[in-house]
C-alpha cells in the first residue's frame, strides 16, 4: 500500500475482493494526497486508520459489500473536500459513522455533502 499510496498523480483507486491483506490499513504520512475517489468494495478490512491529511483532496468515498468494516475514521470528517459518501451492502455501525462525519463535518462548516 505504501508504493501504491506513494504514487504522486493518483486521483482514483479502487480497492476490490478482497485486494488487500490483513484486517486494518494504516495510512502514512505523505500517501494518498492527489486522490479524489476511494472504492472499498468486497474487503475484509475492519479497521481503518487514518489521518486527515492522507486523503487531502478526497472527494468521494465508496464502501460497498465490506461487512467487516466497523466505522468511518473520525478524521474523515475534517476533509474539507469530501463531497460524497456511498455505502452499499454495509453493516449498521457503518452507517451511524457515516451519519456522524455528515454531522461533524456540517458543523466545522464544510459545504453540504451527500451520504447514503
Amino acid at each position: 500500500m505504501k508504493i501504491i499510496g506513494s504514487l504522486p498523480n493518483l486521483q482514483v483507486f479502487k480497492l476490490k475482493s478482497n485486494a488487500f491483506c490483513g484486517r486494518e490499513w494504516i495510512t502514512n504520512a505523505g500517501e494518498f494526497l492527489q486522490l479524489k475517489f476511494l472504492l472499498l468494495e468486497n474487503i475484509a478490512l475492519e479497521h481503518w486508520i487514518v489521518d486527515r491529511t492522507h486523503f487531502r483532496n478526497l472527494q468521494h468515498l465508496v464502501i460497498k459489500d465490506c461487512y467487516n468494516f466497523e466505522r468511518i475514521p473520525d478524521e474523515i470528517e475534517e476533509i474539507s473536500t469530501l463531497r460524497s459518501i456511498e455505502l452499499y451492502g454495509c453493516c449498521v455501525s457503518i452507517v451511524a459513522s457515516a451519519k456522524y462525519v455528515q454531522r461533524e463535518s456540517t458543523e466545522i462548516g464544510w459545504p453540504s455533502s451527500s451520504y447514503c
